[in-house]
């Protein structure tokens, strides 16, 4: 309550009026809440760590190999194959450190590594990769029926048709040979995709029991064909496409294989010329 005297006006002692005019003038303080100011000060500690910890990650840097190039499984690594980069460090990445450069100069890629991705240690191994008791033979196969699906370390089997001499011995008629692909030419994929004519062909390193050396090196011409992993071997030769007419010569070499097979080969070829020269 206030009351007027002459032409001022006067607060009733204990009104509202009065308590507000004795207060001081200037800044007034809302009441203090502890428990606001503390959690408000939990939420910037919280902010500043969570800063903090991004920036020291994104400056925790480790030096790692990268590959130059793209190496194929069963290919030796060069010094020239490699190159340091600097990384973010991540623990779950079980890449190769810069120091550890001249242990991995020599050995051998495991599985294809893609040129600028980075050496992880699983994908090399010290020795080659051909197995003991085994021999890598290479391979020369028609462009033409080179398999859908063929890359390193796919197991496959040859239609290999004996050499004039050894054909003396042991009669003319293909073989089939078991064998692993332990490597192949990089730019495959490009060659299989172009039109290099009928008398073009490839050379593929083939991984095969020592008793199938001379067989396979003499040979007068070799058909590939990609089994599956838990394939059982073929017993004959019409199980994967090829037969034989009265001469014993190969004729259509894989063109009857059944489309979507693991076997079937890039495009239908013609039949076989294995007894041209």
């Amino acid at each position: 309550m206030a009351r007027a005297s002459g032409s001022v006006v006067e607060a009733v002692p204990g009104s509202p009026t009065a308590v507000l005019a004795a207060r001081p003038a200037g800044l007034r303080m809302r009441p203090q809440r502890p428990a606001r100011a503390f959690f408000a000060a939990l939420l910037v500690v919280a902010a500043v760590v969570a800063i903090l910890a991004v920036f020291t990650k994104a400056t925790d840097r480790s030096q790692v190999l990268v590959l130059t190039r793209t190496v194929l499984a069963g290919e030796q690594i060069e010094d020239g194959d490699l190159r340091v980069v600097a990384i973010s460090s991540d623990d779950e990445l079980s890449t190769v450190s810069a120091e550890q450069r001249q242990s991995v100069v020599g050995q051998y890629a495991k599985v294809r590594m893609y040129e600028g991705s980075l050496l992880v240690a699983d994908s090399v191994q010290a020795g080659p990769l051909v197995t003991p008791g085994r021999v890598s033979s290479a391979v020369t196969v028609p462009l033409g029926l080179i398999p859908v699906g063929l890359r390193e370390q796919s197991r496959v089997a040859l239609v290999v048709t004996p050499g004039d001499e050894l054909a003396e011995l042991i009669g003319e008629a293909p073989r089939l040979v078991e064998g692993t692909v332990s490597a192949i030419p990089p730019n495959l994929a490009q060659l299989v995709g172009t039109d290099a004519g009928p008398r073009a062909s490839v050379s593929l390193s083939v991984e095969i029991a020592p008793a199938d050396v001379e067989l396979v090196g003499s040979a007068k011409a070799v058909t590939i064909h990609v089994l599956g992993p838990d394939d059982p071997f073929p017993t004959s030769l019409s199980e994967v496409g090829v037969f034989t007419d009265v001469t014993g010569e190969a004729q259509d070499v894989a063109s009857t294989v059944p489309s979507g097979s693991a076997m079937a080969p890039v495009e239908s070829a013609p039949p076989s010329t294995t007894g041209a020269g």
